[in-house]
This record gives C-alpha cells, sequence and structure tokens, in this order.
C-alpha cells in the first residue's frame, strides 16, 4: 500500500512497479540450494528458464518488451560467483537466437557498461541473471551470429526500409553488426 507521507516521485515509481508485478511482467526464479555449481549445471538452468520464459512473452501485447525473468542464486558461495559469468558466455548466443537479451549480475563482476569502462553496474550481492525480449534498441548489445540473425529478423525491414535517421546512431551500428555477422 502506498504511504500517503511519501514524496509524489516515490509514489509514483512505486504505483508503477505496482501496474508492471500486477501485469505478471517480472518472474522470479530463485535456487536457494544451489551453492557450489558448475558452469555447466548453472548453462542447463539458464538455459531452462530462458527457453521457458520465451512462452510468457506475448508480443503484440503493450509492454511485451518489459516481460523479465531474474533468475536469482541467493545461498551461491561467492568464490563460485564468477562461474555466472562464464556459463552467461556459454549460452548466450544461443538463447540471443531465440530472442531473449540476458545479463549475469554478481559480486566482484567486472563486466564494464556499455560506453563507460570504468564503470561496472553488473554488481548483486548474490548471483542473479535477468532475462527480458530482445528490442530495437538492443543492436548496441549484440555480440553473436544467432543473435544478429535474430535481430534482423525481428528489425532489419524498418532499417531497410529506413525508418530510422543516422542522428539515432542506430543505422550505423546495424550495419556495423550487419558486416560483422554476415
Amino acid at each position: 500500500m502506498l504511504s500517503p507521507t511519501r514524496g509524489s516521485a516515490e509514489r509514483a515509481r512505486s504505483a508503477r512497479l505496482s501496474v508492471l508485478l500486477l501485469q505478471d511482467c517480472i518472474t522470479f526464479r530463485i535456487y536457494p540450494k544451489v551453492t557450489k555449481p558448475s558452469v555447466g549445471e548453472i548453462r542447463r538452468i539458464l538455459t531452462h528458464d530462458g527457453l521457458a520464459h520465451i512462452g510468457r512473452i506475448v508480443p503484440d501485447q503493450p509492454n511485451s518488451d518489459l516481460t523479465t525473468l531474474v533468475v536469482m542464486f541467493p545461498s551461491m558461495d561467492v568464490a563460485h560467483a564468477d562461474r555466472l559469468q562464464t556459463a552467461w558466455n556459454g549460452c548466450l548466443e544461443y538463447l540471443n537466437g531465440r530472442g531473449l537479451m540476458l545479463s549475469p549480475f554478481f559480486q566482484g563482476s567486472k563486466q564494464p557498461a556499455q560506453y563507460n569502462p570504468d564503470f561496472h553496474p553488473f554488481q548483486a550481492p548474490f548471483p542473479i541473471c535477468a532475462f527480458r525480449p530482445m528490442t530495437l534498441r538492443d543492436i548496441v548489445f549484440i555480440m553473436n551470429q544467432d543473435g544478429f540473425r535474430e535481430y534482423h529478423r525481428r528489425f532489419g525491414a524498418k532499417y531497410e526500409a529506413g525508418a530510422f535517421a543516422a542522428s539515432t546512431g542506430l543505422p550505423q551500428l546495424y550495419q556495423r553488426a550487419a558486416e560483422k555477422f554476415a
């Protein structure tokens, strides 16, 4: 319940979060018994849960691009948290090729922000991996051939029709990716 003493910005943010939760846009999968997993075990979990998540996405529905899955490993030993990054690397192309974007977060992650190598935003108190549907602006994150093929399938016609001004930077990013992954 929203508190009448909260500031209006906080009330608005809380209301938006409540609406998203009510629309069933966010799903949490928690693996409390996973403490010292192998890379293969994590990769199997991410691939299984990611594929199951695809079935929850209804592309033509409003806010379908907000349909998010957060896979959490709250008991994973911090010494094994970097295995999440390795597992992510192992299933990224496969899941990107099916239209999913995913990002691992854990203590000590060295993954830099896209445009600032000194900023490391992929930190979390325990390992998690967030999944969401691929969107138009994801061209900046496409790092593999299967991901580009799926991106092209979804958005290529818009680029080919000249739907984006050069000032957005999207056509240039798309062209670079097309040259890299063609």
